[in-house]
């Protein structure tokens, strides 16, 4: 086979396989969620991830232990999570494994379908780490409409 001929055939599958990457993460149902111990200046770390919803509760997945997310949320479980149009307030509790992996795993192929094995193909999530997140007392949604790269002032730690 030439190198034109190949890459007649490689440019076109590496570009497909690409996009479906690209639909499978992005393609429905991410949220943001914001951690403290980010390096921007404000110090908030921004995580776009899954989420798999059960009653009030919410799941989320690091993919790995390593993830900078998991560890802020260690040092501090107040989190926020921004759906949609919305931001809500939520407390982390890192769930033990393997439990809490099965639980995840299991939430976010039966939400995500053929995206999460899709992805799983591309990426080792069998030391996947699971979050629980549940309503902190007496507070929910924080702001229904968020303006375009904004934090309101109430959001930012002390």
């Amino acid at each position: 086979m030439t190198a034109g001929r190949f890459a007649a055939r490689a440019v076109p599958a590496a570009i497909t396989f690409a996009l479906l990457t690209l639909v499978a993460l992005e393609g429905g149902h991410v949220a943001v969620l914001r951690t403290r111990g980010g390096e921007a200046a404000d110090g908030i770390r921004y995580t776009r991830l899954w989420f798999a919803e059960d009653g009030d509760r919410l799941w989320i997945e690091s993919a790995n232990p390593a993830r900078g997310f998991l560890e802020d949320i260690k040092r501090e479980p107040r989190i926020v999570i921004e759906r949609g149009q919305r931001l809500e307030a939520w407390v982390a509790e890192v769930q033990p494994n393997p439990q809490g992996h099965r639980e995840v795993r299991r939430r976010l192929r039966q939400k995500y379908g053929w995206r999460d094995a899709w992805i799983g193909m591309l990426t080792d999530t069998s030391g996947s780490v699971a979050v629980l997140l549940r309503r902190p007392e007496g507070v929910s949604v924080l702001q229904e409409t968020i303006p375009p790269a904004e934090i309101p002032p109430r959001l930012r730690y002390k």
